[in-house]
């Protein structure tokens, strides 16, 4: 999935949006119950579409048919870790989620947001460059896989020729002059390199922006030489130093996706520590509660959310307030994940942005906290 495809999913709306979110699995004997485990959630979606469409509505049995055809093309045998069913008028699409994900049924006028506002946080787009000796290779990563860019210009390839002496010349003046020589050799073969990662770099800058994540890999030498002549080094986020087989790019891949969550998890350290002064100097709020009336306000600029969203508990819809523990038959109440997803819509709507923080990073914020555009 882009992140355009996942941002027109959060964003599109229709009188019957229909969201079916499930756990999958990738292994045998349990993936053998993922197929039987949709089915039913299918019906039950179903179901709840007659339900708030009524029967004059002619639009849910068009909704109903195609959730049908899209159930025989999902293909249980190349899942992720959930799935995701999305339909509307206008729009059939499964989502494959890399990550746990818990069973949902929803009908509303928009699909369910947390969980693909979550996969939209996750999806990473980035620039890999690896370095050899001879060779210089350009990918676009996307998560784990590489689409390695081959034109014109990568990949850059470095062709050396020397002119050497005879042996005999060699040999005739003695290991000194040979010694010598393969000095002079490597000097000329380290200048000559310097100069083709310098030739090379200069191209880079049509293919790296500053919104760009981007990786390096290389040997320590091949690292040390490009760094030493490099205008772009500025523009590299990570390292990965070591010998790899360029040609079997999954294991690069997977090397580089990461290196890409350490540096995520870092940038979210640093955020967090801006978010700690930011609550002392009341420009951020924290807790469900308070950060529904900031949403509200539309005074959030960075919200965030717990990766572990799953909370047990509800919040009422008279002033929207909080309880951990069992509902009570008297009053309307919604399911703490619902709540999410209005102040998700409520920040995105406002122009703010919503990151989600690795499982314990918010523990000292109620698992949910938001800055703010003004006191």
């Amino acid at each position: 999935m882009t992140n355009e495809e996942l941002i027109s999913l959060i964003d599109y709306s229709s009188p019957f949006c229909i969201s079916i979110i499930a756990p999958v699995h990738r292994t045998s004997p349990e993936r053998q119950q993922d197929h039987l485990v949709i089915k039913k959630a299918l019906e039950a979606a179903k179901t709840l579409l007659k339900m708030k469409a009524g029967k004059r509505d002619k639009s849910a049995k068009i909704l109903c048919d195609k959730l049908d055809a899209t159930f025989q093309q999902i293909d249980f045998l190349h899942v992720k870790k959930g799935i995701g069913i999305f339909v509307g008028n206008e729009i059939v699409k499964v989502v494959h989620f890399p990550f746990e994900v818990h069973q949902k049924i929803a009908v509303n006028s928009q699909f369910s947001a947390l969980e693909l506002s979550f996969y939209l946080f996750s999806v990473r787009s980035y620039k890999l460059l690896a370095i050899q000796q001879h060779a210089i290779h350009l990918y676009d990563g996307f998560e784990t896989s590489l689409n390695e860019i081959m034109n014109t210009d990568f990949p850059s390839i470095y062709e050396e020729e020397f002119e050497y002496a005879h042996t005999s010349k060699i040999v005739s003046h003695g290991s000194t002059v040979l010694k010598q020589y393969e000095k002079d050799t490597q000097q000329l073969h380290e200048i000559r390199q310097k100069e083709f990662y310098r030739k090379t770099d200069q191209i880079l800058s049509k293919y790296f922006h500053s919104d760009d994540t981007v990786i390096l890999s290389a040997g320590k030498n091949e690292l040390s030489n490009f760094l030493e002549v490099s205008q772009n080094k500025k523009l590299i986020d990570g390292k990965l130093i070591g010998s790899f087989v360029f040609k079997d790019t999954i294991t690069l891949g997977n090397k580089a996706w990461e290196k890409i969550k350490e540096i995520e998890h870092q940038k979210m350290e640093k955020m967090l520590l801006q978010l700690q002064e930011d609550v002392g100097r009341n420009l951020a709020v924290f807790g469900l509660q308070q950060v529904i009336n900031a949403a509200e306000e539309a005074k959030g600029r960075n919200l965030f959310i717990d990766k572990d969203f799953n909370y047990s508990g509800h919040v009422t819809a008279n002033g929207l307030t909080f309880h951990s523990g069992p509902r009570s038959n008297d009053k309307e109440h919604f399911l703490v994940n619902e709540v999410y997803e209005r102040i998700i819509r409520m920040v995105r709507k406002s122009g703010g942005n919503i990151f989600f923080a690795d499982k314990g990073m918010l523990d000292d914020w109620e698992g949910i906290a938001m800055q703010l555009r003004y006191p």
